[in-house]
């Protein structure tokens, strides 16, 4: 079987995966009955994650195509006629094989304090994901957390909760109602070390790979903005940018980093980082809530990407102003909600992963563009 996985392609690497492997037994290349390559061997050979792998194995099971056996491995499953059915239910939404679950999501703000274009793509990717795989998924409040700390129940009675980017303090809440007997799922926070199950995308290689374009392309005076927050992605993105700079032999320099604690106005920040260090010729943004005004500075100060600044930025980039596009690490939004909800079907039914690993990582996607000039 030739899998040929596009990294480019905006269709994620694991549905690319799911759609050539059920191809193939579709069309008999690949035998009722036959063994399928393990999450290890396709990881190798198609150049992904293993776990972007183990997520194409659980679509292709849930839609009957293959099944596992303990101890043996993935198999083609014999009633293609069922199979071919479920598959189109499933796409269709209409799959009865359970009833709908409520699922509640809670984020670390309240619904109306939202302004972020990540924030709220990822929330409504949720519902619709959610609802494709008949789940209910309903908004907790601040009142339904209190109820269940306190009571131990609330009115919206959660099969599920999945707690989306919760900040460093939430930590302590979520092990309290965990240990109480509610099912939690993070969204988009690593959280190892505590058991708490989640499904994170992979910050630090996403900065790393970022920062090593500028690296390789030529550039030494690389600036970078990130945020003072004690958040874990913010430290593993720039520990992915400290380590692409080290690999390299450079030293970051102090003066051309620009630490945010107020992200709402980084004016003056911008003024001092961009006329205190002439000779930055790259910057790496570090976040999209740095997007806006950069870029609008970089603009009104007559400067142009990548002529006198090269950019690499983490998160979409999505900015009228600009021409030609960014070099970004996009984090696949749809993926991480469709391997949310695989992971959820897994703790409903108490089934754990194979190596009994609590949390799933998605490697981000590196969305080519015109923003890096190569320096001789």
């Amino acid at each position: 079987m030739n899998i040929t996985i596009d990294k480019n392609n905006i269709r994620p690497a694991y549905l690319q995966l799911k759609d050539a492997i059920a191809e193939a037994i579709r069309n008999g290349e690949i035998a009722v009955g036959s063994k399928i390559l393990s999450e290890n061997a396709l990881s190798k050979r198609c150049g992904i994650h293993r776990h972007t792998a183990r997520s194409s194995l659980q679509l292709l099971s849930e839609d009957g195509l293959i099944t596992s056996i303990p101890g043996r491995g993935w198999f083609v499953t014999a009633d293609m006629d069922k199979a071919m059915a479920d598959s189109t239910r499933s796409e269709e939404g209409v799959s009865a094989a359970s009833a709908p679950k409520v699922v509640g999501v809670v984020y670390g703000a309240p619904l109306n304090t939202i302004n972020s274009c990540f924030a709220t793509s990822f929330l409504n990717g949720l519902l619709k994901v959610g609802k494709n795989h008949c789940y209910d998924v309903r908004f907790l409040s601040d009142e339904d957390i209190h109820d269940m700390k306190i009571q131990g129940h609330c009115k919206a009675k959660p099969d599920i909760i999945i707690w989306v980017m919760p900040p460093p303090d939430s930590i302590p809440d979520i092990e309290q109602l965990s240990t109480a007997g509610f099912k939690i799922i993070v969204a988009n926070r690593q959280l190892y070390g505590t058991g708490l199950p989640f499904v994170a995308v992979n910050q630090y290689s996403g900065a790393r790979e970022l920062v090593s374009r500028l690296v390789n392309a030529g550039h030494r005076r690389i600036g970078c903005i990130t945020s003072d927050m004690p958040y874990r992605y913010v430290s593993e993105r720039w520990r992915g940018f400290s380590d692409a700079m080290h690999a390299a032999g450079i030293e970051p320099d102090e003066k051309l980093i620009l630490h945010v604690v107020d992200p709402t106005d980084i004016g003056e920040g911008l003024k001092q980082l961009f006329e205190g260090n002439p000779d930055m010729t790259a910057l790496f943004l570090a976040g999209e809530t740095f997007h806006r005004q950069t870029f609008e500075y970089i603009r009104d100060t007559g400067r142009k990407i990548p002529d006198d600044i090269s950019v690499v930025a983490f998160d979409a980039v999505e900015f009228n102003g600009l021409k030609g596009t960014i070099v970004a690490a996009e984090q696949p939004l749809a993926q991480m909600a469709e391997q949310l909800f695989v992971t959820i079907a897994s703790l409903l039914s108490e089934k754990k992963t194979a190596d009994g690993e609590t949390g799933i990582v998605i490697e981000p996607v590196i969305r080519p563009g015109e923003s890096i000039k190569k320096i001789d």
